[in-house]
């Protein structure tokens, strides 16, 4: 955290299991957030950071191509 420059650096690790019979090979990601300096530096998927190939500033909303699909019933973290 850092109070004088109003900033707070945050992290996180997300698990995502496929519950489907169908791989999943896109990821869609949303700042809900309503400050609007909340953005998201890097996404790291199996330890290989992705970049999205669609992003759209306006609605901050971004979408992932998984580098190895997430196979069915098959957990990624």
């Amino acid at each position: 955290m850092y109070p004088g420059e109003r900033k707070v650096d945050a992290r996180g690790i997300f698990t995502g299991i496929s519950p489907s019979e169908q791989p999943i090979d896109t990821i869609l990601m949303e700042i809900k957030f309503p400050i609007s300096d909340t953005r998201i530096d890097k996404v790291i998927y199996n330890e290989k950071e992705i970049m999205p190939f669609f992003s759209d500033a306006l609605y901050r909303f971004f979408v992932y191509k998984l580098p190895e699909g997430l196979k069915p019933k098959d957990t990624a973290i």
